[in-house]
């Protein structure tokens, strides 16, 4: 008995598994559409090779300015190396600030030099009302920011102030490179 009915459960759960896998598959036109859907055409294959060399050329070029550091940067790096604690990256990060202070300083005894008397009269006027926005901005960090809790906050606050000053430099900067 035992000899007939293994053979026919086998069988059974052979002919059960075969029709289950069949109704997985599917028909010829099913798999043509599939086939037609996947596939692309040369001028699609080109778009994407083109957008993927853009994009390789942007990222070269991101490289390449990444490479091409400012001097700030490159001692803030260093400094965050030599002094990976909470309250030494802090330090740095202000020291940067104030780097980038003078270095708007500078920028703006050139531009005074340079321009004309109403251009100059202009950049005082921008520079004072930044140096307005800069303090309430700095007043709106150290609320929102510096209330939070955690030593991390520290960072995160000096960053964002530091940030403000590194951008009015370089808008200044680009000011002078402009004339």
């Amino acid at each position: 008995m035992k000899k007939i009915v293994l053979p026919l459960i086998i069988t059974l759960l052979t002919i059960s598994l075969g029709f289950s896998l069949y109704g997985n598959f599917k028909s010829g036109r099913e798999i043509k559409q599939l086939k037609s859907s996947l596939s692309m055409s040369n001028k699609e294959v080109y778009e994407l090779k083109s957008e993927a060399k853009d994009l390789e050329d942007r990222n070269k070029s991101l490289s390449e300015n990444q490479q091409q550091k400012h001097p700030i940067d490159i001692e803030l790096d260093k400094c965050m190396a030599k002094n990976p604690s909470t309250i030494g990256m802090s330090n740095c990060m202000q020291l940067a600030a104030d780097q980038w202070s003078k270095e708007i300083e500078q920028s703006i005894s050139v531009l005074q030099k340079t321009l004309t008397p109403s251009q100059v009269q202009l950049l005082d006027n921008s520079q004072a009302k930044w140096e307005e926005y800069k303090k309430a901005q700095f007043e709106l960090n150290k609320d929102v920011i510096g209330s939070k809790d955690g030593s991390i906050y520290l960072n995160i606050l000096d960053g964002a102030n530091s940030d403000i000053v590194e951008r009015r430099a370089r808008e200044l900067n680009g000011l002078l490179s402009d004339i």
